[in-house]
């Protein structure tokens, strides 16, 4: 066998050419007519129709359902996307996608613009894009943590609204400071307004007080759904902590409701909370930050005899029961008050040292503390001895008292004037039950150059006065600081004034940078913390009046070496200011302005038909299938 198989290999068998039996049978039978076969006429016009269906249906063609379509050139697009649209962003999104979807068979071009100021002067927008480029542009927008700049909208807009066919305005129903104004600028056009329903704007939680880890709220909504919900507490981390169900029947307020709730925090958990939110909504409003100091501040109280009560006719009984809770107090002598590194010190009026430590004082405000005096009687006898003080001395203070016990006519002059914007006491409200029934009075109303006029009554008469010396600041009391002559000390709102000023004064162991706090964690227009961005700038609340929520100074969590700070946007937003309510006839909830069918899936139904239509027919002309048939009778 190896033999056999190596002669094969070495010799393999010669070829045999054989014919194929398929070929032999075409070869044997040859047509005798040699000419190609013609179409019948139906069966070129079948294919002929066949290929302009085809491409009839490769263009997409629509069936219009409306009797008149209205051909725009260029329609306007304005969707608010301040924080009041947190909630309904997806929805409003959806709506003008749709729309634009449905118009797409139209021609036309889209102009849209947001409404919130995203840098200095800066709204985006895009303008004349196609529908195809209108729905890439939708999908980047965002709502932005702060409120819509109308003002700046409208600048923007300028002469154009009137080049626009159709201008639509997708906006919430809370009024806002400018919308009044920008609605009627844009009624001037072809307007149609969409507003969402009241449920979609977001409650705004707003964090009150904090007693004995006690927490008190104030929840505000425009749709009654806040008697009962959940208040969660988080920490600096955003780990949910602790949670809280509360069940309170809410008020009314303004065109909404109103509700005010308190949660009581085990201690260990309340030193951990960061920030709180209300119902699980994520969105601006519904989250409120903490300012959180890592020491408590030490304030000075004034006494000659320090191993002795504080006496209930002297300022420093009443303070020290009002600040306490907040505040370290540190009850001594002048003398050895100046020496200690704290942060304010009050001195009554019965104090007959504060004469014999003028310069020591001085000093002391010079290097960045902050001293209260309280006048009164004893302060009126060294005035008519001309004793004052040579810092008291340029305020020009009176020796006699204005009094107005008994004088019922003139009563309304002894109102206090409200708090202008400038002011540090700006958010307080003085009860209409304060009273001032005495007052040491300057002999010229007009502020001088040294001192300034911080709280003053309806007639020009100030109350309570200040005056910059170098790094701190002197403020005098033109009331003692107990009933005597007013019942202000006797007021809550005594205390808020003394929370505002130590708030600002800096004290003798506070860094000069201790005011100024950096973005740590920025709430964005969803109402998710996220790292700040390059554009978030540092807080100063050195200049706490000039402080607003915008791009720059996002709401959110900052800190510094030293303590956090809550920038919460209830701080910056009115909730009184009722409901947005244009004409019916402005309103459209219809987004799908054409109604159409797409035609293509029939017209390729039709091609299938003609394609089968065609090879029956041709089929038939060849023989190859028959319809007639034969009945035997």
């Amino acid at each position: 066998m190896p033999f056999v198989w190596k002669f094969l290999k070495t010799f393999p068998l010669a070829p045999k050419l054989t014919k194929f039996p398929a070929i032999i049978l075409l070869l044997k039978n040859k047509s005798i007519d040699d000419s190609p076969d013609q179409n019948s006429i139906s069966i070129v016009i079948l294919r002929l129709l066949l290929l302009f269906v085809i491409i009839l249906a490769l263009s997409n063609p629509y069936y219009l359902r409306n009797q008149i379509i209205d051909n725009s050139q260029n329609n306007l697009i304005i969707i608010d996307n301040s924080w009041a649209s947190s909630t309904s962003w997806e929805r409003k999104i959806n709506d003008v996608s749709r729309m634009i979807q449905s118009e797409k068979i139209l021609s036309n071009t889209y102009t849209i613009f947001s409404s919130t100021e995203l840098s200095k002067n800066k709204i985006i927008h895009v303008k004349r894009k196609s529908a195809v480029e209108a729905l890439e542009f939708l999908n980047t927008l965002t709502p932005q943590p702060w409120i819509s700049n109308y003002d700046l909208l409208q600048k923007k807009l300028g002469g154009e609204i009137n080049k626009f066919n159709k201008v639509y305005w997708l906006t919430e129903k809370n009024m806002t400071p400018g919308k009044e104004g920008f609605f009627d600028f844009l009624k001037q056009s072809n307007l149609f307004i969409n507003l969402g329903d009241l449920s979609e704007i977001p409650p705004i939680i707003e964090f009150d007080s904090n007693n004995k880890n006690t927490y008190k709220f104030s929840i505000y909504s425009y749709s009654n759904s806040i008697n009962n919900g959940i208040i969660d507490c988080f920490d600096i981390n955003q780990r949910l902590i602790f949670r809280k169900e509360f069940e309170k029947e809410s008020e009314t307020y303004s065109e909404g409701y109103m509700n005010k709730v308190e949660i009581l925090l085990p201690k260990d958990i309340s030193n951990k909370v960061a920030f709180f939110q209300f119902n699980q909504i994520n969105s601006p409003s519904t989250k409120t930050f903490l300012t959180k100091t890592a020491e408590k501040k030490v304030i000075g109280i004034t006494s000659s005899d320090i191993n002795s009560e504080l006496q209930l006719d002297k300022a420093n009984y009443y303070l020290r029961k009002g600040l306490e809770k907040n505040h370290e107090i540190s009850v001594d002598s002048l003398e050895n008050l100046l020496k200690k590194k704290i942060k304010l010190i009050i001195v009554d009026d019965s104090q007959n040292t504060y004469l014999k430590n003028q310069k020591q004082i001085y000093e002391w405000i010079s290097n960045g503390g902050t001293l209260v005096k309280f006048g009164g009687e004893n302060l009126i006898k060294d005035l008519k001895k001309k004793e004052e003080g040579f810092i008291l001395e340029p305020l020009l203070l009176s020796s006699e008292v204005r009094s107005f016990e008994g004088a019922l006519s003139i009563s309304k002059l002894l109102e206090f004037s409200k708090f202008s914007k400038n002011s540090i006491f700006y958010n307080l409200n003085v009860p209409e039950d304060v009273e001032v029934r005495k007052y040491i009075p300057i002999k010229n109303i007009i502020e001088s150059s040294s001192y300034k006029n911080v709280i003053t009554l309806k007639n020009g008469e100030p109350i309570l006065s200040m005056r910059k010396i170098k790094n701190g600041n002197f403020l005098f009391f033109h009331i003692p600081g107990n009933n005597d002559w007013s019942n202000l000390p006797l007021s809550i709102i005594f205390i808020d004034i003394f929370e505002k000023i130590i708030d600002e004064s800096e004290g003798m162991n506070i860094r000069k940078n201790s005011k100024i706090f950096k973005p740590h964690k920025i709430i964005s227009g969803l109402g998710d913390l996220v790292e700040p961005s390059a554009q978030n700038l540092n807080l100063d609340l050195r200049k706490r009046n000039k402080l607003y929520i915008n791009y720059n100074n996002p709401p959110g969590i900052y800190k510094n070496n030293f303590d956090y700070y809550g920038h919460n946007i209830k701080d910056f937003i009115k909730t009184d200011l009722g409901l947005f309510k244009p004409v019916e006839k402005y309103l459209f909830k219809d987004f799908e302005k054409v109604k159409s069918v797409e035609l293509k899936s029939y017209i390729y139904l039709v091609a299938l038909l003609i394609f089968l239509f065609e090879n029956i027919i041709t089929y038939k002309n060849r023989g190859l299938i028959s319809f007639s048939k034969k009945f035997n009778d």
